[in-house]
């Protein structure tokens, strides 16, 4: 009877072994199908995930450029506003250099020299970067100065002194416009003298 019960326990223990190598073989076989169905998975979402192709594509060039010289030294610019949703602005140039970058479709174009002729184009640019052909150019002249009708001041001050028996000597407050050129000296209501301020 004891060998039978030995041999029972043995037995038992034995079954139970056989079970849990079941079951730890089962759960390697699921971890390595959970492996494989992950590296599965993971390529497709990669695929899914992938970055769409840059923006290449510019915008068109800017139409419908004018130039007018409203005063002496000053230019104004306009023209039709691109259409582009990804606009970001436009580069402005002249003279064939790049001037003033602006979001808008129009410029002042201030400071210039007088009766000199400039030249304008224009390129637009979107927010990827992307630039248009440079537009036709267009050129004005700035306007002539206006002319100055205004004279000095009537000098002041005058006064003649003896320095001999044949020379005298005349002093005078001096003018303070900015444009002054000289003056002019009348003895006996003849002009008989220009003097230059410098």
């Amino acid at each position: 009877m004891q060998v039978i019960n030995i041999a029972n326990v043995g037995v038992n223990n034995l079954g139970k072994r056989l079970v849990v190598g079941s079951r730890f073989l089962s759960f390697i076989l699921m971890m390595c199908l959970v492996a494989v169905l992950s590296a599965c998975g993971g390529g497709g979402a990669s695929e899914a995930e992938s970055e769409p192709d840059a923006d290449t594509t510019p915008p068109v060039t800017p139409v419908g450029l004018t130039a007018s010289a409203e005063s002496s030294s000053l230019i104004n610019l306009n023209w039709d506003a691109n259409q582009e949703s990804d606009l970001a602005g436009y580069e402005i140039f002249r003279d064939g250099v790049l001037l003033q970058t602006v979001s808008v479709n129009s410029y002042d174009d201030a400071g210039l020299t007088p009766s000199t002729e400039f030249c304008y184009s224009l390129r637009a640019y979107d927010t990827a970067g992307n630039r248009s052909a440079e537009s036709a150019s267009v050129c004005v002249t700035t306007l002539a100065p206006a002319a100055d009708t205004t004279p000095p001041a009537t000098p002041v001050g005058l006064s003649v002194s003896a320095e001999s028996s044949s020379e005298l000597s005349l002093n005078w407050d001096a003018n303070q416009e900015s444009d002054l050129a000289g003056y002019e000296i009348f003895r006996d209501g003849v002009l008989l003298q220009t003097v230059s301020v410098n």
